[in-house]
């Protein structure tokens, strides 16, 4: 077992375009998630599309443990492939617009998850 935090994010939605790099409590949204997510000492990787890889560029201060560009159409494609290439098992999946992430929360059900399967 080597579980791992995968944060999907990407820069080209419709409705608001670039919403990870939005103003949130003292900085950004997408630093904020990063931030709490790290709290869990668990690798956190954010995967991305690869149409946004020359996009991020040095966009984001807190940077994750590392970075996943993969199928821009195929979000589960994306989620797979990060997994298989950093060897994370079980996979905790984080959206990059849920700000109400709770470290303690993601572990606790890390715990249940090895308990009861």
């Amino acid at each position: 077992m080597n579980p791992g935090v995968i944060i999907q994010a990407r820069l080209g939605s419709n409705r608001l375009p670039e919403k990870i790099f939005m103003r949130y409590k003292d900085g950004r949204l997408i630093d904020h998630i990063i931030s709490q997510c790290k709290k869990t000492k668990l690798p956190v990787i954010l995967a991305m599309p690869e149409v946004d890889a020359c996009k991020i560029g040095r966009r984001i201060e807190c940077g994750p443990d590392a970075l996943f560009f993969g199928s821009e159409n195929d979000v589960i494609a994306r989620y797979f492939w990060c997994a298989k290439e950093h060897k994370i098992d079980p996979i905790i999946r984080v959206c990059a617009d849920s700000k109400m992430i709770k470290p303690e929360l993601i572990l606790q059900q890390l715990e249940n998850y090895k308990k009861y399967k």
